[in-house]
């Protein structure tokens, strides 16, 4: 079936017994201790909180939440071209010494850069079109399973890989939802094992979020929209 983005909602809270978070001695990146932290935030890129990205409906442990994981790989899915486009970042050392600094993330910072420039095949220095939509849905589920644990990113068909970067670079909430509609829903009854990953990144936002809308029903966000 196609994919539904719900409506803006209050992000679901911590509770005792459930998904419980660990803060990490570095930067105070966050992690679930039982669970995807993502479940928590739909934030599958541990976005830090701040831009303003559509679909953003608030906050938790300082790293943004939206309203639907939909929501989530799109605002990953920008990142990269911003990066390119504002900053001139064509590697992936440079694009992982912004997203995941060193000085927040000593000791995973070369293990991820190590980790995404085997998956995108290519050297760390080597020059990457960040802007390339098939270079950005190869990196959505590299960085997700980077930042969430191995195996997190099979719960999803790759459709809303290539639903989220096609969104990515829209603005316009009608033709999102039309790029948002080729994805198909995941199997909700498929929960990938947990097995815990190796960082969270203390992804920086600044000037890579989206100007305040009404959320695409028409109601302001729970949390009001800022501009990067």
């Amino acid at each position: 079936s196609m994919v539904q983005p719900s409506p803006a909602t209050q992000p679901p809270q911590m509770k005792a017994g459930g998904i419980t978070a660990l803060k990490m001695r570095d930067g105070g990146v966050v992690k679930a201790s039982n669970g995807f932290f993502a479940d928590v935030t739909n934030n599958p890129g541990n976005i830090r909180t701040g831009a303003g990205f559509i679909g953003e409906s608030g906050s938790e442990k300082g790293f943004a939440t939206f309203s639907d994981p939909i929501y989530g790989m799109r605002a990953l899915a920008r990142l990269p071209s911003t990066y390119a486009n504002e900053y001139g970042i064509n590697t992936v050392e440079g694009f992982v010494s912004r997203y995941a600094p060193r000085s927040e993330n000593k000791e995973s910072f070369d293990n991820y850069i190590n980790f995404l420039s085997r998956q995108l095949g290519v050297r760390p220095d080597q020059e990457v079109d960040f802007a390339d939509p098939q270079v950005r849905q190869a990196m959505l589920p590299a960085i997700m399973d980077f930042e969430q644990g191995a195996g997190y990113s099979d719960r999803y068909d790759p459709s809303m890989f290539s639903a989220a970067v096609a969104a990515a670079d829209l603005e316009d909430p009608e033709d999102i939802m039309t790029a948002f509609s080729s994805a198909r829903s995941p199997d909700e009854t498929k929960q990938a094992p947990f097995i815990p990953g190796i960082s969270a990144a203390q992804a920086s936002t600044e000037d890579a979020g989206d100007t305040p809308i009404l959320d695409f029903f028409g109601v302001p966000p729970t949390s009001p929209l800022r501009t990067g």
